[in-house]
């Protein structure tokens, strides 16, 4: 008996110095692996943790391996890695007394992975109060993140009382294009005591200024200025630099003191980015350009960050704008052309069905669609989408012969191919149509269709550069030009001319701060060009429809004076 006694006491002495010798391992384990986490050796630090995950009655560590094993992982990149470390903790250990530090990092996972639902759906279980500060700073960083509005305006109606996602979209919606937007954000500023309505208003006070200065931001190239009988590839940007430098000196005849600086900013980001870091560059009360991706990016965040505006005078891409309060199209986008098409062609033209043609491009199929979508959405109706092939011309032919002036309202048509753009007009000219037709600028240099052709065959063109060259305006500015540069200006002239003017005249009468005045003001015409509306929208919504009639060329749908 005892001698059985003694052996049981050995066994339990030995696996009781084991439990300890291993408890001790665990420890020194872990603490290792902390030591790895906060020298950022994280790959390491995984495989540290990883077996310490392990749940063993010699390991108290498992659930904390869990915790920090996922921060590992979600420090690497490994998101759902992390992730999945976190819900088999919370499922092992529900009543873990640092749940909510958990609760902190799968909400931080959500945001990296923008399901900022799901991230709000983790911060709402924490109680802590010290955590909850730190949750309202990490909804800050990633909310300031969003580009759309919608999901900020969703998870505001879904948390009215977040405090920090109100502050978030106050700053968004405070300088929106869109009036129920700007009301939202000014109800949130005053429930919860902001003071940023109050503050915009003191910004636009003092953005009103004796002069101001005008940053054009261009790809001018000088070391290729030299005299050569080679066309230059940024000749559209001098010719646009010319029109803006003529438009200062008209604005200061007018009172109006502009300062026009030169920048040379082609596609290097890095290159805008070094600008705007240079103390005279914030200075600056508007930009115009980049005219590149990369560069214009940078200039946008600078643009947003400091509430002054940018100009984009060439492009038609709305992305360019989109959730971009300081930014603006001085083109119409092409989803705005086509829209404006389709408007006018439901109001003005027979309500017989539509018929609709387009190219072999991706950029012809896309404008057919939408031209479709909005004359659709206005009530119109379609009876064809056709998409047109070159392999066979003469089906091309048959297929244009297919239309009658008893069945077509009007024809849509989105290509600028000089082949099937012959054929079609060669097709109504032989049926005598009488049904109007809607196309593309292209169709104005077709060399193979004749303007009398135009006419007689009612086609209407969608035309951003329209300029009325008969107008005095036009012809004081034409003359002035060729006096100074001994050559006639080109349509890049002309726009720069009438943008700085433009927008010269709107920041003397608004300052720089001239975002809300614009949004509410009516459509209004240039002094060169057709016209300009950014009611309700940071996109220029005004754009000019020609026809031909009696050989000339005419706006058929004009701002009133």
């Amino acid at each position: 008996m005892i001698q059985r006694f003694f052996l049981f006491f050995c066994l339990f002495m030995l696996s009781s110095l084991a439990f300890a010798q291993n408890a001790k391992e665990y420890q020194r384990k872990f603490e290792s692996g902390k030591e790895l986490l906060k020298q950022e050796k994280y790959a390491l630090a995984k495989e540290v943790f990883t077996p310490l995950t392990q749940q063993n009655p010699a390991n108290p560590y498992s659930s904390y391996a869990n915790y920090y094993l996922a921060y590992a992982h979600f420090k690497t990149g490994k998101l759902d890695n992390a992730r999945l470390q976190l819900t088999q903790l919370l499922e092992r250990n529900p009543t873990w007394p640092d749940a909510e530090n958990a609760y902190y990092l799968l909400a931080n996972i959500a945001f990296e992975k923008k399901d900022m639902a799901a991230g709000f759906g983790q911060l709402e279980k924490i109680k802590n109060k010290q955590i909850r500060e730190e949750a309202d700073n990490l909804k800050k960083h990633y909310l300031a993140q969003v580009t759309d509005l919608a999901v900020l305006k969703n998870l505001q109606k879904k948390y009215p009382e977040d405090k920090a996602l109100a502050s978030v979209v106050v700053d968004k919606l405070l300088m929106s294009p869109n009036a129920d937007e700007v009301k939202l954000a000014q109800q949130l500023d005053a429930k919860f005591k902001f003071g940023k309505v109050k503050e915009l208003e003191e910004q636009k006070k003092v953005s009103v200024k004796d002069e101001y200065n005008v940053a054009v931001l261009f790809p001018f190239q000088p070391d290729n200025l030299l005299v050569t009988d080679k066309p230059r590839n940024n000749q559209f940007a001098l010719d646009m630099y010319v029109g803006i430098k003529m438009a200062q000196e008209q604005l200061a005849a007018n009172g109006v003191k502009i300062n026009v600086y030169a920048y040379d900013i082609g596609s290097d980001g890095d290159k805008m980015l070094n600008l705007i870091n240079q103390p005279e560059f914030s200075a600056m009360d508007l930009l115009i350009g980049p005219l590149y991706s990369a560069s214009n990016k940078v200039a946008v965040s600078y643009a947003n960050d400091r509430n002054i505006a940018l100009i984009n005078p060439i492009s038609t891409n709305a992305q360019l704008v989109e959730n971009n309060p300081a930014a603006y199209l001085f083109q119409p986008s092409v989803e705005q052309q086509v829209k404006q098409a389709a408007d006018y062609a439901f109001a003005s033209f027979d309500k017989k069905p539509a018929v609709i043609f387009f190219g072999a491009t991706p950029k012809d199929s896309s404008i057919a669609h939408n031209y479709r979508r909005f004359y659709e959405q206005k009530g119109g109706k379609v009876s064809a989408i056709t998409k047109l092939s070159l392999t066979d011309v003469a089906n091309v032919s048959k297929i244009f012969e297919g239309l009658t002036n008893e069945t077509t309202g009007h024809v849509f048509i989105s290509t600028d191919n000089t082949t099937i753009v012959a054929n079609f007009i060669n097709a109504l000219e032989r049926k005598s149509s009488t049904f109007p037709v809607f196309t593309l600028p292209n169709w104005l240099e077709q060399r193979m269709i004749s303007f009398e052709q135009l006419e007689r065959r009612n086609v209407h063109v969608i035309y951003p550069e329209y300029i009325d060259y008969n107008a005095d305006t036009v012809q004081a500015f034409r003359k002035n030009y060729i006096a100074r540069r001994n050559i006639v200006p080109s349509i890049y002239s002309y726009q720069g001319y009438d943008m700085m003017l433009f927008f010269g005249q709107l920041m003397a009468e608004h300052g720089t701060f001239f975002h809300q005045a614009l949004h509410q003001q009516p459509p209004v015409r240039g002094v060169i060009m057709a016209g300009y509306n950014y009611n309700g929208s940071n996109i220029n919504q005004y754009v000019p429809l020609v026809k031909f009639d009696k050989a000339n060329l005419i706006l058929v749908n004009p701002i009133s004076p």
